[in-house]
């Protein structure tokens, strides 16, 4: 849906809009993604006054140091934001903020049935709350966050499985590390997936190649939350599923270079790659030379 936007409830009316009313100069609406959007503002100058966000949003400073008058549940002040510096603002978490300096934010909101349903085997979801956190440094949420944007700016060539598997990390990060009660501590046994578990992912994989395959739904073929496969298949395989989604793609896409009756537009299309220059750029990581490079080797033998 590419006019969806982060919503926020106005306090004082009861009202859902964005926040910033301003089109986000990037926007992931129409990723193939579920439970994880994001917006960046450019110039974003701020006076959001009365707001609850109604998901889960981190908030990433991308320009250089800009002065806030800030005011949440504990009262107001006087906050600098710098570059590189993260707000963690949980739904439903009333705040205002005025800024005259304009600044350059990135916003990720993950929907609180996402982390519910991501996070439900390391605590709770009745008693799941997230606590807000100001003007700190994280390095995952931020190397994540700019990950999930560097996606976008491509064009979502990962797919819903490499964008939702950033996501996943993202939303078992948070729980992690900023929710009110302590998670449980899962171990990550040493053999990865049973031989049972793996053999029906594989299955499912290759079952539904030309699909734009959901970390989630490969992960319920296998009988396991994401949360656990995607760390018990990278386990299994050495490589993490959408990694592992590609690499079956391309060495499909060999034996089908060798029929005349498929352009490689065709084959891309078929093997469910975004286009043609997608499928080219996976050949060539893979094998070191380009579709139509193998296609004259194999015509010349």
């Amino acid at each position: 849906m590419p006019n969806k936007r982060q919503l926020f409830v106005d306090l004082r009316t009861g009202i859902r809009r964005p926040a910033i009313p301003q089109r986000p100069v990037l926007s992931s609406a129409a990723a193939p993604w579920d439970g994880v959007l994001i917006e960046e503002h450019a110039d974003a100058s701020r006076e959001l006054l009365d707001l609850a966000p109604m998901a889960h949003t981190i908030v990433l400073q991308l320009s250089e140091a800009v002065s806030l008058e800030w005011k949440d549940e504990n009262g107001s002040r006087h906050r600098r934001h710098v570059y590189g510096e993260i707000d963690l603002l949980p739904a439903m978490f009333p705040f205002s903020v005025r800024s005259k300096a304009a600044g350059d934010i990135l916003m990720v909101s993950l929907e609180p049935k996402f982390l519910h349903y991501t996070a439900h085997e390391l605590i709770d979801p009745e008693h799941l709350e997230i606590r807000p956190h100001l003007g700190f440094a994280d390095e995952l949420l931020w190397t994540t966050a700019l990950a999930l944007k560097a996606e976008v700016e491509a064009g979502n060539p990962g797919g819903r499985c490499y964008g939702e598997s950033l996501a996943t990390a993202m939303a078992v990060h948070v729980v992690r590390r900023y929710a009110a009660s302590r998670p449980k501590n899962h171990e990550l046994r040493g053999g990865g997936l049973a031989p049972y578990q793996l053999r029906r992912a594989i299955d499912f994989i290759h079952g539904h190649m030309s699909e734009d395959l959901s970390l989630s739904d490969v992960a319920h073929a296998a009988g396991l939350s994401p949360f656990h496969f995607a760390r018990l298949f990278k386990a299994s395989t050495g490589l993490p599923p959408h990694r592992y989604i590609v690499q079956c793609r391309v060495e499909r896409a060999k034996g089908l270079l060798l029929r005349p009756d498929l352009s490689i537009a065709e084959i891309a299309s078929q093997l469910g790659f975004c286009d043609q220059s997608h499928f080219s750029a996976q050949f060539k990581r893979v094998y070191g030379i380009t579709p139509k490079q193998f296609t004259r080797q194999a015509a010349r033998k």
